[in-house]
């Protein structure tokens, strides 16, 4: 191709001229080198361009050009680009018209290929390598300025015989320098040659594998995700072991869980991660010996980061510790099998953006990159300066970044949104709704509502007086259950007619789940004085877990109001959880930690003072009798002893109210009756709330009793008074053989009143309850006595109602829904 130019002079004409000159003979000629034209151009060195023809079928050669020579161009520089612009369609013009025949055959024929390329070569010749562009040209002051205008084209670049750019712009940058120095006096002999050379390479003729490097590519990612199932199953176990609901329960705030636990976790990834450096250094491992330190420190601080925030976000979507160990160690498995595979895809190019979407195949995407830096010769290992810009593992840094943020928030909208055993559900929608309702939304009525405590703020600077059942209309089916007990309780809580340092007192409460809209709680109203163990007693589904739970503030009222010690639950909930105490149904407990341990960690949570933490711990331990097991590991305790460590929990930190859920299920009677003296030296100074479904507990330990079915207070009352409303007095009950049977139950009903009512009728036995009057007892032991044996009966009792048979009596089949 000839070394044909464009040239502009915009200094006035001293660019001289140098045109193209005709071919010279190869027969014939001389090729002297001389130099033609005038000016700077002029000066430049000639050299000669050999002409190839196929005019005689065979290539040879028709003449040499002299070269180069420049086609002057006027104007401004966009004159020029418009001169390139018009070349460039020409040429292509011509490659496109050009008979392709020879090149797309199969079998070509060698002097049909060799007239193509001919062709082509001469529609190349005429395509300029490029302009020149002089703005001023002063030889004494030694000052040039210049323009080379060398481009590049993607249908050129594709073109047989057009040089690339590098080539062009060298061949005709060493042209121009050499005949500026021609223009020196002192100079004027000086020469530039250009030329290429291969850039030096190291060689070694030992046999070098980089074993290590290239089975690093492997075991680098799982080196540094091994802690993320870990991560993932620790916040799951919590959850499934609801250590995380008594935390809660106990004062924890949400917010500082997941801090503890983001610190905890990021310790755990600094620790893991220098003994990972420390082994690449010590075993010579070239990614950690020729890169950068700081830029996989980096690497590692920012993967820290992303492997918490992912814990997070998939902590919420299991329950069972189980499952999200498999499917955590699953989903690190198939990372690393996805970025094995990538990694040959994206070998020579970097991976795209939407690749760094799931931050484990960004981050697998950076070590891979790395790691071939450090040996691979055609790469140099990273430094801090190459992150930057259009970089690949600058990029990934940018993602891993943007995924902590990302996934936090994820996590956190997950954790409000999706369904939990405990807590309140918020709406899919709450982002939104909520910041809304508080810019632009109207306070609803809370008397339509039906919010008592809403009602009395609005009386809050009298005498704290609510407002009596009349003024809030109450739905009838709701309370049409309730006996004249609970009517009579709801009138004298509502007109504050209970002791002023009451621990316990609701008001009107509701639940209802919006999930599925169930009424879980209806209106329930009592107040439970100070020093009394209350009893609240139901089937399953009747209601009293979610009332606890509402008490405990694991859930929002639908509606109403209560003060536990002394404090409201809406707008208190802080101090009350201080003030309370709670003993689940099943321990909740560390097996690596001791006794005291776990007392010194709830009695902070409920916010014991420094100086007060040791007394506190000692007195609950005294109140358990657990004083000698105090340094001993949990899982070294009986189920006894770990029942009583549960109990010494909830009084911690002396709470005014205690609730007790079912405290001696599954101990045996000598355990138990050990456990109900605790309980009942426990109450003094408090209020205790107690469930259970064993009558004999309640029966010892309770003074006031509520009974509660789906969702309603049926009754309550003291023991006594539950019998008398409910027991009908006394039950008796006779044994004998099966043909006395019917002779034995008519003779039972002539001794007894009228109004007596047959319980129970067996093959053998039967009972029947009856009211008393004076002097009946003493009547029936008498007459029994006297004359049973004459009757059949072989066995007889007497006893009085007990609350089993209360319990039974209100709770009707249909209100069992278990």
């Amino acid at each position: 191709m000839y070394p044909f130019v464009l040239a502009a002079d915009n200094n006035g004409g001293q660019m001289g001229t140098r045109p193209k000159q005709p071919q010279i003979d190869p027969k014939g000629g001389n090729l002297t080198g001389e130099p033609f034209g005038t000016g700077l151009l002029g000066a430049m060195d000639t050299r000669y361009f050999a002409n190839i023809s196929t005019k005689t079928g065979l290539p040879s050669v028709a003449g040499f050009q002299p070269v180069p020579f420049y086609e002057p161009i006027k104007g401004v520089d966009a004159d020029v680009d418009d001169a390139l612009t018009g070349q460039i369609k020409v040429l292509v013009d011509g490659l496109a018209n050009t008979d392709k025949t020879a090149l797309l055959s199969k079998e070509p024929d060698p002097k049909q290929l060799i007239q193509y390329y001919s062709e082509i070569g001469a529609l190349v010749q005429n395509m300029p390598i490029g302009a020149l562009i002089f703005n001023a040209i002063d030889a004494v002051a030694r000052k040039f300025d210049y323009t080379l205008q060398i481009g590049t084209d993607i249908r050129l670049a594709q073109a047989a015989n057009y040089p690339n750019r590098g080539f062009r712009l060298m061949q005709q940058h060493t042209a121009l320098s050499n005949a500026i120095l021609k223009t020196s006096a002192t100079a004027n002999s000086t020469r530039i040659t250009h030329g290429f050379r291969g850039m030096p390479q190291l060689f070694s003729s030992k046999a070098e594998i980089p074993i290590a490097s290239m089975v690093g590519r492997i075991l680098y990612p799982f080196g540094v995700s091994f802690l993320l199932p870990i991560f993932v199953i620790t916040l799951v176990k919590e959850k499934e072991d609801r250590i995380l609901v008594m935390m809660r329960m106990s004062g924890l705030k949400s917010i500082t869980y997941y801090i503890a636990h983001y610190i905890h976790f990021y310790i755990l990834h600094v620790i893991s991660s220098i003994m990972f450096v420390i082994a690449g250094i010590a075993f010579r491992m070239p990614f950690f010996t020729r890169i950068e330190a700081g830029v996989f420190i980096l690497l590692f601080f920012l993967w820290g980061h992303v492997q918490i925030a992912l814990a997070f976000f998939l902590s919420c979507f299991f329950s069972k510790s189980r499952t999200a160990l498999v499917i955590v160690f699953l989903l690190v498995l198939c990372g690393v099998i996805v970025s094995l595979a990538t990694e040959n895809i994206f070998m020579d190019d970097p991976a795209p953006l939407g690749y760094f979407v799931w931050p484990a195949f960004a981050f697998y995407r950076a070590l891979s990159v790395m790691n071939r830096s450090s040996y691979d010769s055609s790469y140099q290992p990273y430094k801090m300066s190459d992150l930057k810009g259009s970089d690949e593992v600058f990029q990934v840094m940018i993602a891993l970044v943007i995924a902590t943020f990302v996934f936090l928030a994820l996590a956190f909208y997950l954790t409000e949104v999706m369904p939990t055993e405990f807590g309140v559900r918020q709406p899919w929608h709450f982002i939104f709704s909520g910041p809304y309702k508080k810019l632009f939304g109207k306070k609803e009525d809370k008397k339509n509502a039906g919010d008592i405590e809403g009602q009395r703020r609005k009386d809050r600077t009298g005498s704290q007086r609510e407002i009596v059942q009349g003024e809030i209309p109450l739905d009838p089916e709701e309370v049409q259950f309730e006996d004249g007990d609970v009517k009579q309780e709801r009138s004298r809580v509502l007109h504050d007619d209970f002791a002023p340092d009451s621990p316990l007192v609701m008001k009107n409460m509701r639940k209802i789940y919006p999930s599925n809209g169930k009424l879980a709680v209806k209106n329930v109203t009592f107040a439970v004085e100070k020093d009394t163990i209350f009893g609240l007693l139901g089937p399953n589904g009747a209601g009293k877990t979610s009332l606890i739970h509402i008490l405990t503030g694991l859930y929002e009222p639908t509606q109403g109001w209560a003060r536990l010690a002394g404090y409201e639950l809406d707008t208190e909930i802080k101090d009350v959880y201080r003030n309370i105490g709670v003993c689940p149904q099943h321990d909740i407990l560390w097996d690596d930690l001791t006794v005291g341990e776990h007392l010194y960690f709830y009695a902070r949570l409920k916010g014991v003072v420094a100086a007060d933490e040791r007394a506190a711990v000692l007195a609950s331990l005294n109140a358990v009798s657990l004083v000698p097991f105090e340094n001993r590991l949990t899982k070294g305790l009986s189920g006894g002893e770990k029942r009583r460590l549960s109990i010494a929990i909830a009084l911690v930190g002396n709470p005014g109210i205690v609730f007790l859920d079912e405290p001696t299920t599954g101990l045996d009677i000598s355990v138990r009756r050990l456990i109900w003296d605790i309980i009942s030296h426990a109450k003094q100074g408090r209020t205790i709330i107690l469930t259970t479904h064993s009558m004999e507990e309640a029966e010892i330990l309770c003074a006031r009793i509520g009974i509660m079915a789906k969702g309603t207070l049926r009754c309550i009352g003291g023991q006594i008074r539950l019998k008398e409303l409910y027991g009908r007095g006394f039950k008796i009950t006779f044994a004998c053989h099966p043909e006395n049977v019917d002779r034995a139950s008519a003779y039972i009903a002539s001794l007894l009143p009228s109004t007596a009512k047959r319980l129970d009728s067996f093959v053998t036995s039967e009972s029947w309850e009856f009211e008393t009057s004076p002097g009946l007892i003493q009547r029936l032991f008498e007459e029994i006595e006297a004359h049973k044996h004459e009757h059949g009966i072989d066995d007889w009792g007497l006893s009085q109602t007990t609350l089993e048979e209360v319990f039974l009596r209100i709770i009707q089949d249909t209100d069992a829904d278990a």
